[in-house]
């Protein structure tokens, strides 16, 4: 087994997972990316979103790519609705973005690019609201 060579920092805010990202990755950065996640999430129910702060070179080894793919997948399983990606360094979009576009739109995952971490959070915040909205109108229903 090699080292873990590229960095996630997981953190949860509410019903967001926050990721700061710095590659590039490779598979092992990837599993430790995956424990981190499935970790923070055992505290949340229902739906919830993530924010991903994308620093510095943000490539991924082949097999790094196919095993994020196959998270992915899990995280939508897991409950995730959209993903926020905010470009740091906006060099790297230009050379991941049609990449991650690809990857997200195979998976069926509501994303969106940034280069603002502000406009990010908000844009989240409007995926993740009519998701509460409507739970909560079928909660009035149901007791009528």
């Amino acid at each position: 087994m090699f080292d873990s060579h590229g960095k996630f920092i997981v953190s949860l805010q509410g019903n967001i997972l926050r990721v700061d990202a710095s590659g590039p990755f490779n598979h092992e950065a990837v599993d430790c990316y995956q424990e981190d996640v499935i970790a923070a999430l055992k505290s949340l129910s229902g739906p919830w979103g993530q924010l991903i702060l994308m620093h510095a070179n943000c490539l991924y080894t082949p097999e790094a790519e196919e095993r994020m793919y196959h998270f992915s997948q899990l995280r939508k399983e897991l409950g995730l609705k959209a993903i926020a990606l905010v470009f740091v360094d906006q060099d790297a979009m230009f050379i991941v973005k049609d990449k991650i576009s690809s990857f997200y739109k195979n998976i069926d995952i509501t994303y969106h690019f940034f280069t603002q971490q502000l406009l990010a959070e908000q844009w989240l915040a409007t995926q993740l609201q009519p998701t509460m909205r409507s739970e909560h109108l079928s909660e009035v229903n149901y007791h009528i």
